[in-house]
């Protein structure tokens, strides 16, 4: 009988630990969302906290999508350098330390209206298992009027001139 209790307080402990441990690093995208126009760009500032080890590598993944095939992409790490593309990686083994923020541009190629799920994931250093959050891009676009939509009220309001004014003259 007691041989269970401690098994299970063992399991409840081994529980907490890797509750604690999933709560020990963080990644907070602001603006989130971000909306985007025709040909637009805007930033986005991720910080990513750890009470672990430094940060390797960090990328962005698409939901549904390759984000390169919507968006230009530009990334500012921590150290100021900016790279192009959805990810970067640290090239010195021992990464960049946590609190880190990453600075995100995004250029929108599209034409469309739509919400894209993206992903952030960073790597730790000695850890193959990234760390992801959640972030979403409201593409919004407005249209420019088509010629007729704006000659045909004008020439109206013109021809309403001339008939008023013709009118006008005729009962003089």
């Amino acid at each position: 009988m007691i041989n269970k209790f401690i098994t299970i307080i063992m399991l409840i402990g081994s529980m907490i630990a890797m509750t604690g441990v999933a709560l020990a690093a963080g990644i907070d995208a602001n603006p989130n969302p971000i909306s985007l126009n025709v040909n637009e760009g805007k930033s986005q500032t991720i910080n990513v906290t750890s009470d672990g080890p430094a940060i390797l590598k960090f990328t962005i993944d698409g939901v549904g999508f390759n984000p390169a095939d919507k968006f230009t992409i530009s990334i500012r790490d921590p150290d100021g350098i900016t790279h192009n593309g959805s990810e970067i990686q640290n090239s010195n083994a021992s990464g960049w330390a946590s609190p880190a923020t990453f600075i995100v541009t995004y250029n929108n190629k599209l034409e469309s209206n739509d919400d894209y799920l993206l992903k952030y994931k960073v790597f730790w250093v000695g850890n193959p298992d990234p760390y992801d959050a959640d972030s979403v891009i409201r593409v919004q676009i407005t249209p420019t009027p088509e010629f007729p939509a704006v000659a045909l009220p004008v020439a109206a309001i013109i021809g309403l001139v001339f008939l008023f004014q013709h009118r006008k003259d005729k009962e003089e």
